[in-house]
């Protein structure tokens, strides 16, 4: 018989502030929050959320972070919903359109966020990114 291992998540960036977001329903998604040299002050926003590990060596989500604030923009990456540090069922592909308007709407009451969202991404990431559209939160202004 094979055993089955589970793999843990990787250990959090250096880089990140750890942050865990409520959604409507009570359950909280683990975070990653990354600001530019710590700057706390209001910018635009990069949100980054998968299903592979946030922190995992295999997503590149800090080195990708580290691109992105050295070009200014604060980047949340997020465990979506029963995946690595998030509570939850993972159901995938049922919880990502309420889940994305929620943690849109989470970014944009935090001091370091001016209100303006985009969201990044391919695969699963690019799903999350069309579900959290379909929603029409105001504050999300592209996706790629």
């Amino acid at each position: 018989m094979t055993e089955i291992v589970r793999v843990g998540p990787a250990p959090v960036s250096d880089l990140a502030i750890e942050a865990r977001v409520r959604m409507r329903d009570g359950v909280h998604l683990a975070a990653d929050v990354y600001l530019p040299d710590g700057d706390t002050s209001p910018g635009d926003t990069i949100l980054i959320r998968l299903p592979y590990d946030k922190s995992g060596q295999y997503t590149f989500i800090p080195l990708i972070a580290e691109y992105f604030m050295a070009r200014g923009y604060r980047v949340v990456a997020q465990d979506v919903r029963g995946k690595f540090r998030s509570e939850g069922q993972a159901l995938l592909f049922v919880n990502e359109a309420r889940d994305g308007y929620d943690t849109i709407e989470w970014v944009t009451q935090q001091a370091w966020s001016n209100g303006r969202v985009a969201m990044w991404g391919d695969s699963y990431y690019g799903y999350t990114q069309w579900a959290a559209v379909s929603t029409q939160h105001p504050a999300l202004r592209a996706i790629a």
